[in-house]
C-alpha cells in the first residue's frame, strides 16, 4: 500500500469531495475541495515524489498534477509567515 492510499489501495484523497460550506466550521469563504486539493498538494510535493503526487491527485499526466495543483512557495515568504505566525502565537501566550 503507497503512502496517499487508503487501506483498498486506492488514492487517498476522497476526504476532500465532501467538503461544502455547510461542513466548514469556520465558515471560510471558497473554501471547495478544490482549493483543499491545491493547498495539500502543495505541502505534500515537499514530501513526494511527481508519480506520488500524480497518483495522490488521480492524474494520468504528472505534468497536469504539477502545472494545476502545486505552487512554488519562496523561502522568502515562507520565512515571513514563520515569523507572523510566532508573533501571534508569542502574543496569544502573553494574553493568557
Amino acid at each position: 500500500m503507497g503512502e496517499f492510499q487508503n487501506p483498498l489501495g486506492r488514492p487517498n484523497n476522497q476526504s476532500f469531495v465532501g467538503c461544502r460550506q455547510k461542513d466548514n466550521p469556520f465558515r471560510v469563504a471558497d473554501l471547495t475541495h478544490q482549493a483543499l486539493r491545491r493547498t495539500s498538494s502543495t505541502h505534500i510535493q515537499e514530501y513526494a515524489s511527481v508519480k506520488e503526487l500524480q497518483a495522490h491527485l488521480r492524474h494520468t499526466n504528472p505534468q497536469t498534477a504539477l502545472k494545476h495543483y502545486t505552487k512554488v512557495i519562496p523561502e522568502t515568504k515562507q520565512a515571513a509567515v514563520a515569523a507572523l505566525d510566532d508573533d501571534i502565537a508569542t502574543a496569544a501566550n502573553e494574553s493568557k
